[in-house]
C-alpha cells in the first residue's frame, strides 16, 4: 500500500474584505489539491478530515496529513484531527520553520501570481481576492506540470483529462437567463448581467457574480461575452463590412535561443527617419525626382547560408516527416532581415560599377558622374531613387524586377506613413491620415481642439504605479511615431511624457489626450521642406555650396522630479529643419552655462554625422554656424577656460570645443526670443508657440491634398 502526503497550510496575508460574502473568510490551501473559506483556523482541521476521507474512499493507500503549529490557540498541544480516520497519520510541523513546507509554501506563491493576474485582467477590486485565488486552484489543478511528468493533478488524481471547454475569461460579462416565475412582468429583461467566476464542484453551474450585492448566484444557462477589453469596449479587429480573404502566413518561431547563439551576427542596417528628410532635401536642391519601388515578400528572396530545419505545423506531415529544410530566409528567422540587406546590397553594388555606399549610412546608395546623378535609400523592402535621369531609373528597376518581384510605385507620394507632396521648389511632409486613425482609435472624434499639446508651467510628477486600464503606453507610442516623422512641434510634449512610462496615473493619460486634441485641432498641417533658392534673401549661398546651421538650448533644472535639464536641437539644411531632438540630459547641472554647454556638444555630434554622410555627396558650407543664447556657454565652447565654476565639467561635453577650434563650428549668439530650440526644452506659451512653430516649418496649408 502506497502513501499519499498532503499538507494544509493557510493563505495568511490575504487582505480583509468588506462584503458580506466573505466576511470573517481565512483560506486554506491543501496541496496540491484543494483550496476553500472557513470562518476559523480550527474548523480547518475538521475540513481537512472530511476532504481525506472523501480520497480515503477513492484510493488504495494511506494518507498523511501535515501542517504547520505556529503556536495558535487551534494547535497548541498537538491537537489531532476532530474526526480521526482509519488510515490518515497526522504529523505537525515544526513552528516558523516554513522551509520545512517548502512545496506548500511553493504552492501558494504560485497560487498568488496566477491570482495577482486574473485581478489586474478582470478590473475587479481587491474584496473579491477569495474567489479569484479560488479559481486560480481549479485552473492550476487542471494544467500539466512538469513534476507530474507533463500530466494534470486533475488525471494523476481521476485518471482521465477533464474537459476545459467550459473554462470562460475570467471577470467576462454573464448574462443568466431569468425563469419566466422571476420576472416581475412580460416585458422584464431576460437575463441578468453579471459577471464569471468560475464553476461550481457539486454542479455543472456557472458561478456568477453580481457587483451590486456582491453575492454569488448559479446558473445553468449563460451566454458570455468574452470579447470586452478592460475599458468596457467591446474588442473588434476587423472591419464588419468588410470579408477578410482566406490566406495562411507561414512563419517561424524559435523553441530556444541554443541556434540563434551560434550565429556570428544577425545584425541588420536600417535607415534612420532623418535620412528620409535628408535624401527629400538633397533632390530639392539637386533638382532630383523622387521615385518609389517596394519588393514583395522581400525575405523569401534571400538564401540561406546555414541548414536550418523548422518543424511543420502540429497535425501537418511532408512524405512522412514533421520537420522541413529551409531554402529561404523566411519571416521570424532572426538573420532573416541581415540575409536580406546583404542580398538587396550586393545587387545594387553589381548593378552599376559607378555605385557607392555611403560609409557612415549603410542603407545609403550613391552616383555622382559627370551628367547623372543618382541616391538611392533603402528601408527593408521599400526603396526611395532620387536620380536626374529617368531612363537610369527605368533600367534599374526593369534589371530588380527581372531577379526579384517588385513594384514601380511611381513618384514618391508615400512612405513610412508619411505622405508627400510635391510643389514648385518644395515638398510637404503630412502624416494626417495616421493621425485621424489614432483619433478614431481612441474615441477622441469628438474631443475639443487644443491650441498647445502641453499647457505652459505644467508639472506631472510620477504615480506609485501605473493602472494597467489606461491604454497609455499605446498611444504613447503612436504620438512619438508621429513626433519624429513629420510633426516636430509636439516633440517636448511627447519627450516629457515619455518618462512616465512606468508610473503613469490618469493625471499623465489626460495630458497626453491633449496632445492628441492638439493634433486634431492641426490635423492639416504640413512639415515643409525646401530649396534654398526659395529661402529668404540673405540666407541663400551663391557658393554652391549648401547651408548648414543648428539652433541649441536647455531648460535649465526643468525637471521638478530629478532636477535635470532638457535640450533641444533643430538642425536645418538649406533652410529646412532636418534634424530635431527633445532629450533630457544624463546628469544634473550645476549652472544655465553647463546645461547649455552640453546642449552645444550634443548639437556638435549631430553637425559632425551629417558631414559625415554628406561629405562625398555635396559641399557643406563651413563653418557650420550654431546658434545658442548663452553667452556663457560660447565663451566656454570657443576659450580654453578653466575655473571653479567650470572645471568639473565631463570631458565628453566639451566636444564642441574641439569642432569649434577646428573651424567646422562656429558658436554665435542668438536671442532669446529667436531660438528656435527653445520649444523642445519645455511648453510655450501661445504666442511663442506660433512663432517658433512656424520657424520649424509646420504650416497650414491652402487647399490641402496630402495623402496618408
Amino acid at each position: 500500500m502506497g502513501l499519499e502526503k498532503f499538507n494544509l497550510l493557510f493563505f495568511g496575508g490575504a487582505p480583509s474584505t468588506p462584503s458580506k460574502t466573505f466576511a470573517r473568510s481565512i483560506p486554506i490551501l491543501l496541496a496540491d489539491e484543494f483550496f476553500t473559506l472557513v470562518p476559523s483556523k480550527d474548523l480547518s482541521l475538521d475540513l481537512g478530515s472530511v476532504r481525506l476521507a472523501s480520497r480515503h474512499s477513492q484510493a488504495n493507500c494511506a494518507f498523511l496529513l501535515e501542517y504547520l503549529q505556529s503556536k495558535a490557540r487551534e494547535f497548541s498541544g498537538g491537537k489531532e484531527l476532530v474526526a480521526p480516520i482509519s488510515g490518515i497519520e497526522q504529523r505537525h510541523g515544526s513552528p516558523y520553520l516554513h522551509e520545512n513546507q517548502a512545496r506548500v509554501e511553493r504552492a501558494h506563491r504560485t497560487v498568488q501570481a496566477m491570482a495577482r493576474a486574473l485581478l489586474l485582467t478582470s478590473g475587479f477590486g481587491v474584496d473579491v481576492w477569495p474567489l479569484v485565488v479560488r479559481h486560480s486552484v481549479y485552473i492550476l489543478n487542471r494544467t500539466f506540470q512538469k513534476p507530474l511528468h507533463k500530466k494534470s493533478p486533475y488525471y494523476r488524481l481521476y485518471g482521465r483529462h477533464q474537459d476545459l471547454s467550459h473554462l470562460r475569461v475570467f471577470g467576462c460579462l454573464a448574462y443568466a437567463f431569468v425563469d419566466p416565475d422571476n420576472r416581475e412582468h412580460k416585458f422584464s429583461d431576460r437575463a441578468r448581467q453579471l459577471r464569471y467566476v468560475g464553476h461550481s464542484e457539486v454542479s455543472s453551474a456557472y458561478l456568477l457574480y453580481d457587483p451590486d450585492s456582491g453575492k454569488i448566484v448559479k446558473s445553468g444557462m449563460v451566454k458570455f461575452q468574452e470579447a470586452v477589453d478592460k475599458l468596457g469596449k467591446v474588442v473588434t479587429t476587423w472591419d464588419p463590412s468588410v470579408v477578410a480573404p482566406l490566406s495562411t502566413n507561414f512563419m517561424v518561431t524559435a523553441l530556444d535561443g541554443t541556434y540563434h547563439d551560434t550565429l556570428p551576427s544577425t545584425f541588420a542596417p536600417c535607415t534612420q527617419l532623418s535620412s528620409v528628410r535628408l535624401l527629400i532635401i538633397l533632390a530639392l536642391n539637386l533638382a532630383l525626382n523622387v521615385y518609389h519601388m517596394d519588393v514583395e515578400t522581400a525575405f523569401l528572396n534571400s538564401v540561406l547560408e546555414e541548414d536550418l530545419y523548422v518543424r511543420l505545423p502540429r497535425g501537418l506531415e511532408y512524405q512522412g516527416r514533421t520537420c522541413a529544410k529551409l531554402l529561404k530566409a523566411v519571416y521570424g528567422l532572426k538573420q532573416a532581415g541581415k540575409e536580406w540587406f546583404e542580398t538587396s546590397d550586393a545587387f545594387i553594388m553589381a548593378y552599376d560599377v559607378r555605385m557607392r555606399r555611403n560609409d557612415v549610412e549603410p542603407c545609403l546608395y550613391y552616383i555622382r558622374d559627370s551628367g547623372i546623378t543618382v541616391i538611392i535609400l533603402a528601408y527593408v523592402d521599400d526603396y526611395i531613387v532620387a536620380t536626374n535621369s529617368n531612363s537610369w531609373y527605368d533600367n534599374f528597376v526593369a534589371a530588380f524586377n527581372s531577379k526579384y518581384a517588385c513594384k514601380d510605385l511611381g513618384v514618391l507620394d508615400l512612405v513610412m506613413g508619411i505622405g508627400v507632396r510635391w510643389g514648385p521648389g518644395m515638398a510637404y511632409l503630412s502624416q494626417s491620415g495616421y493621425i485621424s486613425q489614432m483619433i478614431e482609435t481612441y474615441g477622441l472624434q469628438d474631443a475639443k481642439p487644443a491650441s498647445l499639446p502641453m499647457s505652459p508651467g505644467c508639472s506631472l510628477a510620477p504615480s506609485d504605479g501605473k493602472d494597467a486600464t489606461i491604454p497609455f503606453k499605446g498611444l504613447l507610442g503612436q504620438l512619438q511615431w508621429v513626433a519624429r516623422c513629420a510633426r516636430p512641434d509636439i516633440m517636448a510634449a511627447v519627450s516629457a511624457l515619455s518618462r512616465f512610462c512606468a508610473s503613469y496615473g490618469p493625471e499623465h493619460f489626460v495630458a497626453l489626450k491633449q496632445v492628441v486634441r492638439y493634433l486634431k485641432g492641426t490635423v492639416d498641417h504640413e512639415l515643409v521642406l525646401r530649396t534654398t533658392s526659395s529661402l529668404p534673401r540673405g540666407l541663400g549661398l551663391a557658393s554652391g555650396a549648401l547651408p548648414l546651421c543648428i539652433y541649441t538650448d536647455a531648460d535649465y533644472a526643468g525637471c521638478k522630479t530629478t532636477r535635470r535639464s532638457t535640450y533641444g536641437i533643430a538642425v536645418y539644411l538649406c533652410g529646412s529643419l532636418l534634424i530635431f531632438s527633445s532629450i533630457m540630459q544624463m546628469c544634473v547641472s550645476l549652472s544655465t552655462t553647463e546645461a547649455e554647454i552640453i546642449a552645444m556638444s550634443e548639437g556638435a555630434r549631430e553637425i559632425k554625422y551629417i558631414i559625415n554622410v554628406l561629405t562625398d555627396l555635396v559641399d557643406i558650407y563651413t563653418p557650420v554656424q550654431m546658434y545658442c543664447d548663452n553667452q556663457g556657454a560660447i565663451h566656454l565652447a570657443s576659450d580654453y577656460v578653466n575655473n571653479n565654476r567650470s572645471k568639473h565639467i565631463e570631458v565628453r561635453n566639451m566636444y564642441i570645443r574641439e569642432l569649434v577650434k577646428s573651424k567646422m563650428v562656429e558658436a554665435m549668439y542668438v536671442a532669446s526670443e529667436d531660438n528656435t530650440a527653445d520649444i523642445f526644452t519645455k511648453p510655450l506659451p501661445l504666442p511663442a508657440f506660433l512663432i517658433h512653430r512656424e520657424r520649424l516649418g509646420i504650416i497650414k496649408l491652402q487647399n490641402s491634398t496630402s495623402e496618408d
